[in-house]
């Protein structure tokens, strides 16, 4: 019985004294984390221009002019695969004829008469996982709640969304942007040197 026991014991010594001196493997990783380089129309910087032509004759006879809508599309392409944002900034803000979180100014006529107010639609809304990817439809979200389409909000985080409502990733984002003025009903009086002045900025962000 000592026998059985004893010699696989010996054994196993015996192995442990000629094994070779273990060999030492590493593992090294490096890299950068570089946000992606977006662009809009393959510029970083961009304007669209909504242009209204307005005569007195078309004013209703009381209350204010609302102006047929005007659409343009916006693509923003990436480099790499990433989440797009975006909050817009009324540059002409306290010049809405009507006041509301959606309303943004058109400038003043005569120092203090105010031009009127513009809302913006955003819809249409697209993502392509890579150039050679087909278009997908997509949505917004708005104060955490999915849309396919959404008012721009001042100072309000949108985010690029897939239909089910998760954040998309993706290398191209296009949405349809559409104006839709409110002319002051005062200005079909005018002598004809009152302008629109509205200017919105949006301010894009890649990731989330």
């Amino acid at each position: 019985m000592f026998k059985i026991f004893i010699f696989p014991l010996s054994l196993m010594v015996l192995s442990g004294t000629v094994l070779p001196a273990p060999s030492v493997a590493r593992l090294a990783i490096s890299g950068a984390i570089t946000p992606p380089t977006c662009t809009l129309n393959g510029q970083t910087e961009e304007t669209y221009f909504y242009h209204f032509d307005i005569s007195p004759g078309i004013f209703p006879a009381n209350g204010n002019l609302i102006l047929r809508p005007q659409t343009q599309n916006i693509e923003v392409i990436c480099d790499a695969t990433t989440y797009l944002t975006f909050i817009a900034t009324d540059e002409r803000a306290g010049t809405e004829l009507v006041t509301g979180s959606n309303n943004y100014g058109l400038g003043t006529y005569n120092m203090n008469t105010k031009t009127g107010y513009f809302a913006v639609r955003v819809d249409n809304v697209t993502v392509k996982s890579h150039a050679d990817a087909s278009t997908v439809p997509a949505g917004i979200i708005k104060y955490g709640v999915f849309n396919d389409f959404a008012l721009l909000g001042k100072n309000v985080l949108l985010t690029l969304a897939t239909v089910t409502g998760q954040p998309a990733a993706a290398q191209i984002f296009a949405a349809d942007f559409t104006i839709t003025p409110t002319i002051n009903g005062a200005l079909k009086d005018s002598t004809g040197d009152a302008a629109l002045d509205g200017l919105v900025v949006l301010t894009f962000a890649f990731g989330l």
